[in-house]
Order: structure tokens, then C-alpha cells, then sequence
């Protein structure tokens, strides 16, 4: 990629589950099996469960897995 199009990503950055605070082996179970797990996103449970209340939905597939993925 060129650093000078949009999406480029410096070089000196560490690896993106490093910077988003999640292990190899924690990514790896849920990324093998992704529509088991989860329906259409993955993020903090937190921030699943919000975004599913002001939807009006009273329960979201995969907030286990987001907790499992995210621990607090």
C-alpha cells in the first residue's frame, strides 16, 4: 500500500489485535467459526447491547462471544 492513498497504515504501528487489546488465541476460535458466533458485528458487549436498545431489539446473537472476546 502507498503512504500517500487513504488506508495506508504506518509501519511503525504494532499488529491490529495488539492495538485493540485482544490475544491470538482469543481471535482465533470466534474468526474460524464467525456466523456461529456471531450474527453481523463483533465489539464490546457493551456497546452491542446499546446500540440493541435503541433499536428496540431486546437481544443480540453472539454477546457472549463479544464478552468472551472483550472482557471488562
Amino acid at each position: 500500500m502507498r503512504d500517500d492513498k487513504r488506508g495506508a497504515i504506518a509501519e511503525n504501528l504494532p499488529p491490529i489485535l495488539q492495538r485493540i487489546g485482544i490475544t491470538q488465541a482469543a481471535w482465533l476460535q470466534p474468526a474460524k467459526d464467525f456466523e456461529t458466533h456471531f450474527c453481523s458485528w463483533i465489539d464490546h458487549a457493551e456497546h452491542v447491547e446499546r446500540v440493541c436498545e435503541r433499536g428496540g431489539q431486546r437481544w443480540v446473537r453472539g454477546i457472549r462471544a463479544c464478552r468472551q472476546l472483550f472482557p471488562s
